[in-house]
């Protein structure tokens, strides 16, 4: 079940995500909503009217907006397949991997940074880790409906399994020897963010071919891994955006 006006267009926009869209009765003739409903319409997905108390209810709370959608969750691609993406928009590839995040909010708001830097996808870990989710799809706004994601058994293998294919593995790291911003994030390039708390793992740590920290001013040791992600996401579309 996901609640508001962007996470359900966000929805509407993959094809066949959506099962049905649940609108407050008498917020149906309202614009915003009726390109919702209009959009709905074009997918033949069904469109149920409900009352404000209805809503709150199913939606558990979430700021809905008069607006909420019953989805399937995306299925996951292979490897193969995501490194595809890029190839497929002639790209150089640029994805992230994601080490063991434990919190839903800070894995949906790192996919809705990687969709919006151009990103390609992101890869996370089937064990200890938190994968696709309701919680996931809304703390992304929508975005991880559009991502293409990955789960792998082994982060360690994966890491050398992209640098195969070709791509430079940076990870972010307090201690990394090389400033972020030092570094050319032109070429294929793959991002590794660690968890909440323990970081980078020591197994990635030890497969990524460059380990490097962001600086920081003032009295802030640390950033939010989501933080952390989308500064080194943006500063490779920066940079891509200059060439």
């Amino acid at each position: 079940m996901i609640g508001g006006r962007r996470p359900v267009e966000e929805a509407l926009r993959r094809f066949g995500i959506v099962r049905e869209l649940l609108i407050v009765g008498n917020d149906h003739a309202r614009g915003p909503v009726k390109s919702l409903i209009d959009k709905a319409n074009e997918r033949g997905v069904p469109v149920t009217l409900v009352d404000p108390v209805t809503l709150d209810r199913i939606t558990d709370g979430q700021h809905h907006q008069g607006v909420a959608a019953i989805c399937g969750l995306p299925a996951s691609c292979d490897l193969e397949e995501l490194l595809g993406q890029a190839s497929a928009r002639g790209d150089k590839a640029l994805v992230v991997l994601a080490d063991h995040l434990q919190d839903p909010h800070n894995l949906g708001a790192l996919m809705r940074s990687a969709l919006a830097a151009g990103a390609h996808g992101i890869i996370v870990p089937e064990d200890r880790a938190v994968t696709m989710t309701p919680a996931v799809v809304r703390a992304s706004s929508g975005a991880a409906l559009l991502l293409p994601y990955t789960v792998v058994v082994n982060l360690a293998r994966t890491v050398r399994l992209l640098k195969r294919a070709g791509l430079w593995v940076v990870g972010l790291h307090l201690q990394g020897e090389s400033d972020l911003y030092g570094l050319d994030l032109t070429e294929p390039t793959c991002i590794a963010i660690g968890s909440e708390g323990a970081g980078l793992s020591r197994l990635v740590r030890d497969e990524c071919d460059v380990l490097a920290h962001i600086p920081l001013n003032g009295a802030v040791e640390t950033l939010n891994a989501s933080v952390a992600g989308a500064v080194a996401l943006f500063e490779a579309q920066r940079q891509r955006r200059s060439e």
